[in-house]
C-alpha cells in the first residue's frame, strides 16, 4: 500500500507508528523540548506503547550514545502529585519499565526521561536532555513549501516561499528561531529579483498601518548578522553579503549607532525598496521567514514493511502573492 509524507520534510515517517518522528540532539530543558514540538505541530513524545517505546528507543540507539536519555513527555508540571503524557495519560495507566527505584519528591517538578533499552527514570525538568517530537496523523496537507501555515506564500521568480507575521515583533534571536521552528530561516537576500518582494510585503505593511517611511515601525529582520570586532557581515546561510549576492545599504549605512548593531532590518527607501540598515540584535520588529521548498517523497511499503522510496510529484502551487 501506499503512504504518502504529508507532513514536514524534517520528520520521519515510521510505518509501525502510523506516525512522524524528529529527533532533537541539542539537549534542552523540558518545557522548551514541549513548546518546540508544540510549534512544529507535535508533541513531545511518550512511551505509551510497545511501538512508541521501541520506535524512541531506535532513535536513541541510532542517533545518541549507551548513556544518553531523552526526555519523554511524562510529567507532573500540571500538578505536583500527577504524571501525566503530553495527551493527557496518567503514568498509573502506562507500563513503564523503571531504569532504577523512582527517587520523585511530590513538592518537586519531576520529568521523565529514557534510555537505550526502554527504561525510564525521574529527572529535573530544568535538567537539559535531547528529545524526540511525535506526530501522530496530520490535521491538513502541507502546501508547497512544505508546511501547513498557509502564509508562506510561493515566488515562482526566486523558487522560494515567504512569511511575514504581521502580528508579531520578535528580538533577532527569537525571530530566527521562529523560522527555524517552521523549518526555513530568517531571509536571505540573493538578488535584486528578491529584494522586491520585500517592496510586495511592505505594500501589504501600509495596509496594516505600517509607515512606508522609514522608521523602527517599518523595519522588518532578515537572516544578517555581524560578527566580530570587525563586524563582518554573514548571512544565516554562512555567506558574506558578496557571496550571498546583495549588498544594498541605505545611504550612511552600517554605521553601529550606540556602538550596538549588529544585526540587519530592510525597509522602504526613499528610491530603493529592500535597503538594508544596521539596527540592535534585541530591539523587536517584524521579521520575514524563507523556506526552500523541497519535493516530498511518496513510500510503498510492501507487506513485509520494506520500504522504497520514490520521488513524489509536488503539491499544486500555493496562491502566489507575487507575479
Amino acid at each position: 500500500m501506499y503512504c504518502d509524507h504529508t507532513f514536514r520534510r524534517d520528520y520521519t515517517f515510521d510505518p509501525e507508528l502510523g506516525g512522524w518522528l524528529k529527533f532533537h540532539p541539542m539537549p534542552v530543558e523540558w518545557q522548551d523540548a514541549a513548546l518546540r514540538c508544540h510549534y512544529e505541530g507535535a508533541i513531545l513524545a511518550s512511551p505509551l506503547d510497545d511501538a512508541l517505546t521501541t520506535a524512541l528507543s531506535k532513535i536513541v540507539m541510532n542517533r545518541g550514545t549507551t548513556t544518553t536519555n531523552i526526555f519523554t513527555g511524562l510529567s507532573n508540571a500540571n500538578a505536583r502529585s500527577d504524571y501525566q503524557s503530553m495527551e493527557g495519560v496518567p503514568i498509573a495507566n502506562l507500563w513503564l519499565s523503571w531504569a532504577a527505584d523512582p527517587k520523585v519528591k511530590p513538592s518537586e517538578e519531576n520529568c521523565l526521561v529514557m534510555n537505550i533499552v526502554g527504561k525510564v527514570s525521574a529527572v529535573r525538568c530544568s535538567d537539559p536532555h535531547p528529545f524526540v517530537c511525535y506526530r501522530q496523523k496530520p490535521f491538513s496537507h502541507p502546501n508547497k513549501c512544505g508546511t501547513e501555515d498557509p502564509n508562506y506564500i510561493y515566488n515562482h521568480q526566486t523558487g522560494s516561499c515567504y512569511k511575514m507575521d504581521r502580528d508579531e515583533k520578535l528580538t533577532w534571536s527569537d525571530a530566527f528561531q521562529s523560522c527555524a521552528i517552521d523549518g526555513g530561516h530568517l531571509a536571505v537576500i540573493n538578488s535584486d529579483t528578491e529584494a522586491k518582494i520585500g517592496e510586495r510585503l511592505f505594500s501589504f505593511q501600509i495596509l496594516w498601518g505600517l509607515s512606508r517611511i522609514y522608521s523602527r515601525e517599518s523595519t522588518v529582520f532578515i537572516g544578517v548578522r555581524a560578527w566580530g570586532s570587525r563586524r563582518a557581515w554573514i548571512t544565516v546561510q554562512g555567506q558574506s553579503l558578496e557571496q550571498a549576492g546583495y549588498s544594498e545599504w541605505r545611504r550612511g549605512e552600517p554605521n553601529n549607532a550606540n556602538g550596538n548593531e549588529y544585526c540587519v532590518g530592510i525597509y522602504p527607501g526613499d528610491t530603493i525598496d529592500g535597503v538594508m540598515n544596521d539596527i540592535p540584535c534585541h530591539d523587536r520588529h517584524h521579521y520575514i521567514c524563507e523556506i526552500e521548498p523541497k519535493p516530498y517523497e511518496k513510500k510503498e511499503i510492501d507487506s513485509d514493511s520494506n520500504e522504497k522510496s520514490e520521488i513524489a510529484s509536488s503539491s499544486k502551487l500555493a496562491k502566489k502573492l507575487f507575479k
